[in-house]
């Protein structure tokens, strides 16, 4: 659920409101996750104008707006091509390892099998 009139800071801080009764107020604090930039993903670009990788790697870092260990995703690049879905993958696996996250993936593309490090159950 993403905001593509506020720019990716703006969208961060409203995948926190939850935790503070004023969007506003809590607006300037966000900090913008060393992630993002490691994808060239500045924190004052309008959400519409991302490509369609960089926005589910802002709708993913939303969603880890909230303390979690455990993400579960699914089909997190169906809707991308083949660019943008690497752009994703690659974004998942430096979680795993920058935020020691446990992610269970379900898709139906197998070309995303040898991104992962566990048995991958195909039916």
């Amino acid at each position: 659920m993403l905001a593509p009139h506020l720019n990716v800071k703006e969208n961060l801080a409203y995948a926190q409101i939850h935790t503070t009764p004023s969007f506003f107020k809590f607006l300037p604090s966000v900090e913008l996750p060393e992630l993002l930039q490691t994808f060239a993903i500045s924190e004052n670009t309008p959400v519409g104008k991302l490509s369609g990788g960089q926005r589910q790697i802002i709708a993913i870092t939303m969603a880890l707006q909230k303390d979690t260990k455990l993400l579960l995703l699914d089909e997190p690049t169906a809707t991308l091509d083949p660019e943008n879905s690497a752009l994703v993958m690659k974004f998942l696996t430096k979680l795993i390892t920058k935020q020691n996250i446990t992610i269970v993936i379900i898709c139906h593309d197998p070309s995303l099998y040898h991104y992962s490090d566990q048995e991958v159950l195909s039916l």
